[in-house]
C-alpha cells in the first residue's frame, strides 16, 4: 500500500510551532485544509 510522508510532515510542522511559539496549533482545521488542497492537486 502507497503512503505519502504529508502526516509526518504535518504533525512535525505543529509540534515545531508550539515548541517556537508556545501556542496551540489548530491541527484538525489546518489538517482538513491541507488535505483538501492536496486532492485538489492530485486530481
Amino acid at each position: 500500500a502507497y503512503m505519502n510522508g504529508l502526516p509526518m510532515l504535518f504533525y512535525q510542522g505543529a509540534e515545531s510551532f508550539r515548541l517556537w511559539t508556545g501556542k496551540d496549533f489548530p491541527e484538525a482545521e489546518v489538517y482538513a485544509l491541507l488535505e483538501s488542497k492536496v486532492k485538489e492537486r492530485e486530481g
